[in-house]
C-alpha cells in the first residue's frame, strides 16, 4: 500500500532540480533573510512585489538611524540654546549655514527612516498572509 499523505494545510509538493551553483545561490538568499528555501520560493512566486527583509539587519539599520537622528537633535538643541542666550544671531552666516546643514541632515535621515519603516511594514504584512 502507498504512503499515506500527511494532513497539513499545504499538502501539495512541487519539486525542482537545481545545479549546485543555483542551490548555493538560493540557499544564500534564504540564509540572509533567515527563512527556509521553501518559504523563500513561495514568497517570491506568490507575492513578487513584497520585499523580503531580514529582521536583524532591519533592526541594525533602525538603530543606526535613531543614533543619527539623536545626534542631529542634540546639535539643533545646542544651536537653539546658543541663539536663546544671545551669543549669536540669525544674521550670523555661520549660524545660518549650520542650521541649513542640520536641517538637510535631519530631512535626509527622516527619508531613510521612512524607507526603512516601509520595508518593515511590508515585511510584517507579508508575515500575516
Amino acid at each position: 500500500m502507498g504512503r499515506k499523505k500527511q494532513q497539513t494545510t499545504r499538502p501539495n509538493c512541487i519539486r525542482s532540480y537545481l545545479s549546485d551553483d543555483e542551490l548555493e545561490r538560493v540557499s544564500q538568499v534564504a540564509l540572509q533573510l533567515n527563512i527556509n528555501i521553501s518559504m523563500l520560493i513561495k514568497k517570491r512566486l506568490l507575492n513578487p512585489s513584497i520585499l523580503l527583509v531580514d529582521p536583524s539587519a532591519l533592526l541594525i539599520s533602525l538603530s543606526a538611524i535613531a543614533i543619527d537622528i539623536s545626534g542631529i537633535n542634540q546639535a539643533i538643541q545646542s544651536l537653539q540654546k546658543s541663539l536663546l542666550s544671545d551669543q549669536c544671531t540669525f544674521t550670523d552666516p555661520h549660524v545660518m549655514e549650520g542650521l541649513q546643514r542640520l536641517f538637510e541632515q535631519y530631512l535626509h535621515q527622516q527619508q531613510v527612516l521612512e524607507r526603512t519603516l516601509r520595508k518593515l511594514l511590508i515585511s510584517l504584512d507579508d508575515k500575516n498572509l
